[in-house]
């Protein structure tokens, strides 16, 4: 009886360490702004559409993401103040090629533009965001 609550209490302080080390693992690897995909993490999330007009706050990279797919279109490195434009042509030729380099019907897909600034440390998403209604106002 006793050997066996042993055996219990080593399992269960195993699976503690185990799950703490997987949870100080993961922790890690979220604080890097760019996912194991190559798609930037959900915070640098700014904008989305089959439209999308936007100016870089500060100097940084802009990619434009297909999400449902989760591939990257196109990337851009941006110094603050330039714009991201895209827009999708609605004639039926351009659709088809929309289709072809996004792998999926382009009426389907889910474009989301994240921005990752260049001094990724000092500045979060809250800031981008701020920096972009100020300019906005002017």
């Amino acid at each position: 009886m006793i050997r066996n609550r042993r055996f219990e209490n080593v399992k269960v302080i195993k699976l503690l360490l185990l799950g703490i080390t997987t949870a100080v693992i993961t922790g890690c690897m979220s604080e890097s702004p760019i996912g194991a995909n190559g798609i930037p993490a959900k915070k640098y999330l700014v904008g989305g559409g089959l439209a999308i007009e936007w100016v870089a706050p500060t100097n940084g990279t802009a990619y434009l993401v297909e999400e449902r797919g989760k591939k990257i279109i196109q990337t851009k490195s941006l110094v603050e103040g330039d714009k991201f434009d895209v827009s999708i042509d609605p004639t039926i030729a351009a659709a088809a090629q929309w289709d072809e380099i996004l792998g999926t019907r382009i009426l389907s897909a889910k474009l989301l533009l994240y921005f990752v600034p260049a001094k990724e440390k000092d500045i979060d998403r809250e800031e981008v965001l701020k920096r972009q209604a100020t300019k906005e106002v002017k």
